[in-house]
């Protein structure tokens, strides 16, 4: 029962006539409204429930990263794993979380333990197809062929610039890099090929740091 129709039933009888039931209609009005804004309120504090204009707000109620190119969806799932998030902010599986909820498929962080070459306050990301946005890196074919450096390349440059911001995004905030507990060396692009170290057996290629076999790669500097 609404509060106009509950108002008009429970008036007593000297309130009951036109004047006081329009009153009672209006008022019970003001009050569905105010009881739907309410209920409305409670629901957007809830990531499945928000409506879609709420959730910038739940994003930064958690410090979260802004949606980039997201649907709702992907939104919720950040919004709810906040709690995990940040517990493993500055850490390398921090990191790949990150990584994941930003639509990552395939990546992996380096640190110390899997590249001698890094420090111990130091990790590297590294990406590769599929990526979130449309690589266009082979669009002008060969290095050779006739253009401009920056016509297609794989130089950072050809990189969408959101897409860049948000890596090093990533890096900084999750890496730990804004607190000072890690510092992300690098961020490697791979458009083809593999790394060396992601398929070589050890001892072989796996030596040298960022060597990479037949890749077209940009690299980043956070």
């Amino acid at each position: 029962m609404d509060y106009d129709d509950y108002r008009v039933r429970s008036a007593p009888t000297f309130f009951s006539g036109p004047n006081g039931v329009l009153w009672n209609l209006v008022f019970g009005a003001v009050q569905n409204a105010v009881a739907t804004a309410a209920r409305a309120a409670i629901r957007n504090r809830f990531a499945g429930s928000a409506s879609v204009d709420s959730l910038v707000f739940l994003l930064e109620d958690r410090n979260l990263d802004p949606a980039w190119r997201e649907n709702a969806t992907s939104v919720r799932r950040r919004i709810r794993a906040a709690w995990s998030t940040w517990g493993k902010a500055g850490t390398i599986e921090g990191v790949e979380e990150a990584l994941r909820l930003a639509g990552y498929t395939n990546f992996q962080v380096n640190d110390q333990k899997t590249d001698g070459t890094l420090r111990w306050f130091e990790f590297e990301i590294i990406v590769m197809a599929p990526f979130p946005w449309v690589d266009t890196s082979h669009s002008d074919g060969a290095w050779d062929d006739p253009g401009v450096w920056d016509d297609g390349g794989s130089w950072a440059a050809a990189l969408p610039e959101e897409d860049l911001a948000r890596l090093r995004l990533i890096a900084r905030k999750w890496g730990g890099h804004e607190n000072g507990h890690q510092r992300c060396r690098s961020i490697v692009v791979v458009h083809s090929g593999v790394t060396w170290d992601s398929d070589a057996p050890p001892g072989t290629w796996d030596d040298i740091a960022d060597a990479t076999w037949g890749d077209d790669v940009s690299y980043l500097i956070p």
